[in-house]
Order: C-alpha cells, then sequence, then structure tokens
C-alpha cells in the first residue's frame, strides 16, 4: 500500500469511526459493524465490541497478551468514502 493510501486510510478511519468486520467460515460471509478507535501513532486500530457479542467470540482466539488480535485467517475489515 503506497503512503497516500495509508494515510487515505487512516482518514477514513479518523472520520467514520466505524467500519464492517467481515468473516469468512465454511459458506457463509457474515459482516457486523464495529466501533473503531485509531491509534495513528501505535499503526493499531481498537474495535469496540461487547464481550458476549458474535464479534468478540470470532476474535478473541486469536488475542494476544498485548490486547492485540494476531492475524485471522478469512476475516477482513474495509472502509470506503462516499
Amino acid at each position: 500500500m503506497a503512503d497516500d493510501d495509508v494515510a487515505r486510510l487512516w482518514d477514513l478511519v479518523d472520520k467514520t469511526g466505524f467500519g464492517p468486520f467481515t468473516t469468512h467460515g465454511g459458506e457463509d460471509i457474515r459482516s457486523r459493524p464495529v466501533a473503531a478507535v485509531p491509534h495513528r501513532d501505535r499503526q493499531v486500530i481498537a474495535f469496540l465490541s461487547g464481550v458476549a457479542s458474535w464479534t468478540a467470540r470470532m476474535i478473541l482466539p486469536f488475542a494476544r497478551p498485548d490486547g492485540c488480535a494476531g492475524r485471522m485467517p478469512s476475516t477482513g475489515i474495509a472502509w470506503a468514502p462516499w
């Protein structure tokens, strides 16, 4: 991703505050909105979700000790300007 694309992504996350969290499991593709909290200085986007939610159940198995999610297979987060 080019530097200007990365900057544009950060700007979109700052502006919108949410994005769709999408998973692919078997034949099903599921997408849920999640609140996003960007931390540019750490190169991290934190996602807020209820601990008992479907989204949390998908993320927690990949959580690292620092609280970040590691690489999750068959998932995606997308932002697009409108």
